[in-house]
């Protein structure tokens, strides 16, 4: 998939990335990043996913979609990373949400009954 059709529908501050690059997945865990994937660095409660890009440039990501301005890799910059990955998994996916009903059945007795 190309980055362009990848990035619908996310707000990109900034992109320094060509966005023809062909997209073979989409990784936020460096260890398991392959060659061709868009590395998602995100800011977590523990570490910042930013230190590990390097390792991910290494694994062969082609780019990386990050929060802060990265001056040794293609990247795309966003103001929310985590929320930019809930939206490359639609994209990547196709939007499988979109084609699906929801209902919800709440109350205090009869949901299993209403429900069969």
């Amino acid at each position: 998939m190309k980055l362009r059709e990848l990035l619908q529908n996310i707000s990109v501050t900034e992109c320094t990335a060509d966005l023809d690059t062909e997209i073979s997945g989409v990784s936020y865990d460096s260890r398991n990043t392959a060659e061709g994937e868009l590395f998602v660095a995100m800011t977590g409660y523990e570490t910042d996913g930013h230190r590990f890009i390097p390792m991910a440039r290494e694994k062969g990501a082609a780019c990386v979609l990050c929060e802060k301005k990265v001056d040794d890799a293609p990247c795309i910059i966003v103001e929310d990373s985590r929320a930019a990955l809930a939206q490359l998994g639609r994209n990547w996916y196709g939007d499988p949400a979109a084609s699906m009903t929801m209902l919800g059945v709440t109350g205090t007795n009869g949901k299993t009954t209403t429900t069969y």
